[in-house]
């Protein structure tokens, strides 16, 4: 779990705020701070994951995708990491900051891959195919 508390978890919060309010978000995709009554919840590299709405993609899915990390048993005190925005399914950019680095990145997707000219930090990119996880 991450264990990110008083100035350190404000930093964190308003470094993924400000790599967000860098990228153009689509109207519908505003910057969702606190994780949802109904996110899902899972662990990953041990740690404790939230997912909102979901974290596999329903069959035509247009929407943002939402992902804290931090406490699960605290999700009130999780923090934004990523959030992803999906047309039909298929990604189209994902913002997002590495909690253990200050280290923000974009990643802008065309016909299913990166495109490095408009992304920032690629390193940090997932493939368009991982992040396309579906029912």
């Amino acid at each position: 779990m991450v264990a990110l508390k008083g100035d350190m978890a404000k930093h964190d919060t308003v470094a993924l705020k400000g790599a967000m309010a860098n990228f153009n978000f689509p109207a519908a995709c505003p910057v969702v701070e606190m994780v949802p009554d109904k996110a899902e919840f899972f662990r990953s590299h041990d740690e404790d994951i939230a997912v909102y709405p979901s974290k596999l993609i329903p069959k035509e899915f247009s929407g943002c995708q939402y992902v804290w990390i931090g406490n699960a048993d605290e999700p009130r005190t999780m923090l934004p990491m990523m959030a992803a925005y999906f047309n039909d399914s298929h990604a189209q950019w994902l913002v997002g900051r590495d909690p253990y680095e200050p280290v923000s990145f974009k990643c802008v997707y065309r016909n299913q891959k990166l495109s490095l000219e408009e992304s920032e930090n690629t390193e940090k990119c997932p493939s368009a195919a991982s992040l396309e996880h579906r029912r």
